[in-house]
């Protein structure tokens, strides 16, 4: 009777610490939930087209369709860098005017997966002069196309739309922008959990 009752109270023990420990991750994703809503930090929205989840042994190529205005081998770098941690290798730095030839430089660098990025909208603090893209962003959006290079068919397509907070009235450069952003399309392609 005895050992029944300390198996009881063993029992609600347990279950209150576990209870306690994903409380402060509860009230810390909920803070940052509320302050992207009310634009206090840089806030995001990421949507598929599909829920395709590749295998983090894969070979990544990031490659920006070319457009001006916006230095797009920058750009390719810094999605290459936040998709790195999820994959076995990622190379970025590359723009192509076409997604067939994206997909043809990818096949040269022996990877498997292509992550071909358009620029559907970029908000620039400053306006950019003639002969230099500008870096400060107060919005950008973006289509992650990610194609299968074997066989050559399109496996998901991601809308990315990352914005700078209310309180910054100067924008944000790429990588500060894209950091977050990018490092959550990496968790929901690999399916890695959040905050890995």
């Amino acid at each position: 009777m005895i050992s029944l009752r300390i198996l009881k109270l063993g029992m609600v023990l347990a279950i209150a610490a576990l209870l306690q420990a994903c409380q402060s991750s509860y009230i810390a994703e909920r803070t940052e939930h509320y302050s992207r809503k009310i634009g206090v930090i840089n806030q995001f929205e990421v949507s598929r087209w599909h829920n395709r989840v590749i295998t983090t042994n894969n070979q990544i190529s990031v490659i920006c369709d070319d457009v001006e205005k916006v230095d797009v081998i920058l750009l390719s770098e810094v999605i290459a860098k936040g998709l790195a941690p999820h994959f076995k290798s990622v190379t970025g730095g590359d723009s192509k005017d076409t997604i067939d030839a994206a997909i043809a430089l990818t096949k040269i660098h022996g990877n498997n997966f292509l992550v071909y990025v358009e620029v559907v909208e970029n908000n620039a603090i400053i306006e950019p002069e003639e002969t230099e893209p500008t870096t400060n962003y107060s919005r950008m959006k973006l289509i992650l196309t990610v194609v299968d290079v074997i066989s050559e068919t399109t496996v998901d397509k991601i809308l990315l739309t990352a914005e700078t907070s209310n309180l910054n009235f100067w924008g944000n450069e790429i990588p500060e922008l894209l950091a977050s952003p990018i490092a959550y399309v990496g968790q929901i392609l690999t399916d890695s959990p959040v905050g890995n």
